[in-house]
């Protein structure tokens, strides 16, 4: 029982299994990817996986610093009295040594819609380059394991043969029908 490795137009009938694809399947092993390439996809993919996430925690980090910002505004120097006259007087913020954040984050609330903006394209770029970077390592971790293991086995089969004719579909797991020499 042997398989003919090439097909031969004469022999074949039109259900034979030799004729299901004239073009063998190909099987090849990616050996190595390149580190360059992975860095370029990686930088052009990099900002649409970064862009939701980022507009996300920016506008989370917008809200906190509105909030950060009303809250000390809110404190207010505290006096104490006795008599009509002042004893002492306290200001927390400069007790605490807040006064330079409460009015950065009172100046960045002030911004509104430039903060959010801000935030989100620098979210987005560190977003971008930490793709771009574990991109990158991939690579070079395959890179590492397919010198070792000998890479990821890809079976190529072509959409058409060179007469453009679509191959018909082959049925897995079947063993093709053995051909029987005629007598002669």
């Amino acid at each position: 029982m042997t398989i003919p490795s090439t097909v031969n137009a004469e022999t074949c009938t039109p259900h034979s299994p030799a004729m299901e694809s004239s073009v063998p399947d190909t099987t090849f092993a990616v050996r190595r990817v390149s580190v360059a390439s992975a860095l370029r996809v990686g930088l052009m993919v990099g900002p649409a996986v970064a862009l939701v996430p980022a507009l996300l925690l920016a506008v989370l980090v917008d809200h906190v610093l509105h909030q950060v910002s009303q809250r000390l505004g809110g404190i207010t120097p505290f006096e104490l009295r006795a008599f009509g006259q002042s004893l002492a007087r306290f200001d927390w913020l400069a007790l605490l040594g807040l006064q330079d954040v409460a009015q950065t984050t009172g100046r960045l609330a002030a911004l509104g819609w430039l903060t959010l903006l801000v935030l989100t394209l620098l979210l987005t770029l560190g977003g971008s380059l930490m793709f771009a970077l574990a991109a990158v390592l991939g690579a070079l971790t395959y890179n590492a394991a397919s010198a070792v293991a000998g890479g990821l086995q890809v079976e190529l089969r072509p959409l058409s043969d060179p007469q453009g004719a679509a191959p018909a579909r082959k049925e897995v797991g079947r063993a093709p029908p053995p051909t029987s020499a005629s007598p002669s």
